[in-house]
């Protein structure tokens, strides 16, 4: 089973500055949009 970190459905994870972020802080390794 996967450890998923974080979730959040809403208009803003569109920007790709703001998801490349998050990626950053929660150690992600996949992001899907």
């Amino acid at each position: 089973m996967p450890d998923i970190r974080l979730t959040r459905i809403d208009n803003r994870l569109i920007h790709g500055q703001v998801a490349t972020q998050w990626c950053g802080v929660v150690g992600a390794n996949l992001l899907l949009v």
